[in-house]
Formats: structure tokens, sequence, C-alpha cells
């Protein structure tokens, strides 16, 4: 489960960054984050998804269980139900933790140390415990906790729901990138971007349940303006943040969308789901796959 949460900690963590308060009361059509796309005999389904939801996000709108149901292979980023576990927990040690007998307290520094200290303290995590883990791990630590303290849970994703769905109906699923390569995304970032990483986890409860409501709401809703506008905001607060979007979010987008042309390009019909900040923007999936030919109809 540790691997699925790393996505979401970038969407709710990096938009934590942004103070402007934007209002979600104002009335818009209520939409789903689902779009099929056409070009030639191919068809695919492309959900945008949130890895970790409440009671709330349910029952999902009827459209995603017709795409669900039309659709012979379902796609996702990760498939988190096989996984080899004891290989996965080997391999987050070794790249998430110091092997060279250093702590994290020579890699940031002293104000980021003192700060992330104080967090730990309030969120009842041992620092002595951690403090041979690499900032970037810290940080998906500290996401955790206040996600799971917010009330959100991983167990009740809208992606890891479907997947759940298409294990027990038989439907053949398929990885667009898998948990080595998410891992790869977070230990290849370089000391200064792990370190802004972290300090984007260090704010308060009340900040974080604001963008966790916020992009409940955005995605209950549809409001995929909302959505690009709490990444827009956190990336114009805090420019140091742009090149790890890049990498963790535009990237990405490039390599799942061929991962996806490739997958169709084998025939059938598909139902991908990704996380929803992949879909928004002119470096989006949506936008991408537009580039490559593809009609997009909202559904």
């Amino acid at each position: 489960m540790k691997i699925r949460m790393l996505i979401l900690a970038f969407i709710v963590l990096l938009a934590g960054c942004a103070h402007h308060q934007q209002r979600t009361d104002v009335l818009k059509p209520v939409q789903s984050m689902l779009w099929s796309m056409e070009k030639d005999e191919v068809k695919i389904f492309l959900l945008g998804s949130i890895h970790a939801a409440n009671e709330d996000m349910y029952p999902l709108p009827a459209a995603l269980y017709t795409a669900y149901d039309e659709s012979d292979t379902i796609g996702v980023e990760i498939d988190i139900l096989n996984i080899d576990q004891a290989g996965l927990q080997k391999l987050v040690m070794d790249k998430g933790i110091y092997k060279d007998g250093s702590t994290i307290d020579a890699h940031i520094s002293p104000e980021t140390l003192v700060k992330t200290k104080a967090v730990l303290l309030e969120l009842g995590l041992p620092f002595g415990a951690l403090n041979t883990y690499k900032p970037w791990m810290i940080g998906v630590a500290i996401s955790q906790v206040k996600v799971s303290k917010s009330g959100m849970d991983p167990l009740l994703g809208i992606d890891l729901h479907f997947l759940q769905k298409a294990t027990g109906d038989k439907k053949k699923i398929v990885e667009l990138e898998g948990s080595e390569f998410q891992l790869s995304l977070f230990s290849g970032l370089s000391e200064k971007e792990q370190e802004d990483f972290l300090l984007s986890t260090l704010m308060s409860d009340d900040t974080t349940e604001d963008v966790l409501k916020r992009l409940r709401h955005a995605w209950k809703t549809g409001d995929l303006d909302l959505l690009e506008d709490i990444v827009k905001e956190s990336i114009k607060d805090s420019p140091e943040l742009k090149n790890f979007y890049d990498k963790l979010i535009g990237k990405r987008n490039v390599n799942m969308k061929n991962t996806m042309i490739e997958y169709a390009s084998e025939g059938g019909q598909f139902f991908f789901i990704v996380g929803a900040a992949h879909l928004i923007g002119e470096d989006g999936i949506i936008a991408l796959m537009e580039k490559e030919g593809f009609t997009s109809k909202r559904q």
C-alpha cells in the first residue's frame, strides 16, 4: 500500500504549498472524470482517479461502470493486488535508506531538520527510527499519516475499487508503470529536490485538510479547472517544485500515453485509470492523446 500512496502524496502535498484559497461552492455542472477516446478502430476509456477517498465519494457515477463493463482490459499505474511484497520491501529499503552510514541531518539544512523533527513529534513518528531514511521517504511517511488523519482511506481509492472488481470479474489487468518505475522516480530526485518535497509535506493539519477538501470536491464534481488551479497555484507559489512536477507528472504523462497506445494497438477495448493530475493541462494525457490523432469526449 505504501507505493500507491506516492503519487497521492505528490498531488496532495504539492497542492498544499499553495496559499490562495479558491471557493469550492461555485455551482457548476457535475461531471465525471471519465473520457472516451477514439482513433480508427481503437476505443479507450480514460478515468482520472484519486488514490485515497472516503465514503462520501461513493456511489460512483454510473458512466464509470458502463465504461468498465464495456472494456476487455483494465489498465492501472500499478497492479497493487499482484505485487511481490518481499521484493518490494527490499526495493524500498534499497532506494529509500542511506547505505553509507550517514543520517538525514547530513543531507538537509538545519532549518529543515528542526521543522521535520517538530512535525514528526506532532504525528507520533519516532525521528530516531527514521533518521537513516532519505528525505523523500520521510516526506511520504508524513503524507501518509496526514492523509489518514484527514479521514481519507487508500482502501477506498477509485483505482483500487475497479482493480478489485476487475480481479473478481477475471478481466485482463495491465500496468502502465509498475512499482519499481515509480520508486525510481523518487529515488532519482536530487538532494535539493528531495528536501523541497520534504518541506512541502510539513504543512499544518488545517492546510492539509483544506487541500484534501478541495481535491475531493474537484473529483466528485468533475471540476478539472479546479484541479488544474490547485497544481498551478502550488507551482507559482513554490517555483522550486517545478522540476519536481516535470519529473513526477509531465514526463510520466508521455510514458503512460505511449504505453496506452501500445496496449491499444493489440486490439480490444480498454479502461485506463490514472491519477487525475495526469489529465490536466497542455502536457496532460488527454492533450497528448489528441496530438496523436485521438478524438476525446467527456462522458
